[in-house]
C-alpha cells in the first residue's frame, strides 16, 4: 500500500486476526488517521510488523498500532500528531537498531511484554510495560507524564531536558529492577512526580 487515496482527509484501517505486515510505505494526508490492528480476535497470534526501511506516516492524524507483538523495523511518523500502541505479551520490539522508531507530538502505549524504543517525541503521555521499559529520545528533550515497568525502567534524552511529570514513574521495585534517568550531549533531569523503585536503585546522570 503506497497511499490511502489521491484525496485528503481519508483514513486507513488494516485489521486481521493474524499478522498485519506493512511492507511498503503507508501514508495519509490531511486529517487522515491510520489504524493497524493485528490479532483482532485477541487469540495472541497476530503481529503488527513494519518492514525495514518503510514508513507509516500521517500529516498529524492519529496513528494507532495494535497486536500481540508490534515489531518496528522502520519509522512511524505522525508529524505533529499522536501515536498510540497496544501490544500483548510479545511486547513492542525495536528492530532497526539505534535509528528512530517514532516521530510524534505525543506517544502513549501499553504493552504486555517488554518495550525498547528510540523516539523523537515531545511527550510520552503514558507508558506501561509488563517487563522492562527503555525509551531513548533522539529529538532534543522529552517529557514523560507517567511510566511504569514490572522490571527495569530506563529513560534518556539527547540534547535537552528529560522531564518526569506529576504521574511519576515506577519500576518493578525488587533488587536489580532499577530506574535510570539520563541526558546526553546537553540538558538536565527535571522531576515533578514520584520516582518509585522500592528496593531497587535510582541512577540519574545529567550533562
Amino acid at each position: 500500500v503506497a497511499t490511502a487515496t489521491a484525496k485528503t482527509d481519508v483514513s486507513i484501517q488494516l485489521i486481521a486476526n493474524g499478522n498485519v505486515n506493512v511492507n511498503e510505505n503507508l501514508t495519509t494526508t490531511g486529517t487522515g488517521a491510520i489504524l493497524i490492528q493485528a490479532d483482532a480476535d485477541a487469540a495472541g497470534g497476530g503481529s503488527a510488523v513494519l518492514a525495514a526501511g518503510k514508513t507509516i506516516a500521517s500529516a498529524g492524524g492519529l496513528i494507532d498500532l495494535r497486536g500481540a507483538t508490534i515489531d518496528l523495523n522502520g519509522l512511524v511518523n505522525a508529524g505533529g500528531g499522536n501515536v498510540s500502541m497496544t501490544a500483548g505479551a510479545g511486547g513492542i520490539v525495536d528492530s532497526n537498531g539505534a535509528s528512530n522508531n517514532i516521530t510524534a507530538n505525543q506517544l502513549a502505549f501499553t504493552s504486555g511484554g517488554s518495550v525498547s524504543l528510540d523516539v523523537n517525541v515531545t511527550t510520552v503521555s503514558s507508558a506501561s510495560a509488563t517487563g522492562s521499559l527503555d525509551i531513548a529520545d533522539l529529538g532534543g528533550g522529552m517529557a514523560v507524564t507517567t511510566a511504569s515497568a514490572t522490571t527495569t525502567l530506563a529513560l534518556s534524552a539527547d540534547g535537552g531536558t528529560l522531564s518526569i511529570g506529576a504521574g511519576g514513574i515506577t519500576s518493578g521495585g525488587a533488587l536489580g529492577q532499577n530506574i535510570s534517568l539520563t541526558t546526553t550531549t546537553s540538558g538536565g533531569v527535571s522531576i515533578g512526580g514520584n520516582v518509585g523503585a522500592n528496593l531497587a536503585d535510582v541512577t540519574i546522570n545529567a550533562v
